[in-house]
């Protein structure tokens, strides 16, 4: 049976054991992270000469790819400011005016009413129709 003092020193080495695997582990992560960003700075330094090189060269890809990205800026801040725009539905509402339905979707609303008192009234008829036996 262990006793209390036992036990206190169990925790106790196995906080000591902790806290180094802790030190060891957060080191490991500064050690990646110096590499990490070693490695970025020598992309970052390489990326600079390498477009320069193919633009000078006179690399139409580039340059599409340019003009590319340009449109899609331009479009994205487009659609950003139509998003912020308001509907159609608040503007006619500001002016006490709203969309009627075409004569085409009332007839369409009256034939589908009509077709589902059919399919009613004929599950009630079959229910309620007297069988042979």
């Amino acid at each position: 049976m262990m006793n209390f003092q036992d036990l206190k020193s169990d925790l106790v080495g196995m906080a000591r054991d902790a806290r180094g695997q802790v030190g060891d582990t957060i080191e490991h992560g500064r050690e990646a992270i110096e590499h990490g960003r070693e490695a970025i700075e020598d992309s970052a330094e390489a990326i600079p000469s390498k477009l320069e090189g193919m633009i000078d060269g006179g690399s139409r890809r580039i340059r599409m790819l340019a003009s590319v990205v340009g449109a899609y800026a331009s479009i994205k801040t487009l659609a950003s400011a139509l998003d912020a725009m308001p509907s159609s539905k608040r503007i006619l509402r500001a002016f006490g005016m709203q969309r009627r339905p075409s004569a085409l979707a009332q007839a369409f609303t009256g034939v589908g009413i009509f077709a589902a008192g059919a399919a009613v009234g004929a599950s009630v008829a079959l229910l309620v129709a007297p069988r042979e036996g």
